[in-house]
């Protein structure tokens, strides 16, 4: 995979997102989208572009069953690994369009 726009910034974003999400996607993004899955438990999930994986640790830690995560960024998923390897989520490098 190609070194993408993403790698350069990975770090301030996964300081930014943290474990629960940037403020922004806390109060935006993230409360439709949970309401939409619901409950997670026993659920196969695929979380694409992924980014530092918050969503999938979440969810992951809510119950669901799998959860397979992609991002087209390296770095991101390198990150993402270090802090959840222990949640048991699958992380690869993968552009969306390849889904």
């Amino acid at each position: 995979m190609k070194d993408t726009s993403f790698d350069r910034f990975a770090k301030e974003y996964d300081a930014d997102m943290g474990d629960i999400g940037s403020y922004n996607h806390q109060h935006t993004t993230d409360p439709p989208l949970f309401e939409l899955i619901g409950n997670p438990e026993g659920l196969i999930i695929c979380d694409i572009a992924c980014g530092n994986g918050y969503i999938a640790r979440k969810l992951k830690k809510d119950g669901a069953k799998e959860i397979w995560a992609s991002d087209i960024s390296p770095e991101l998923i390198k990150l993402a690994k270090e802090k959840y390897e222990d949640l048991g989520v699958r992380f690869v490098v993968q552009e969306a369009e390849d889904f």
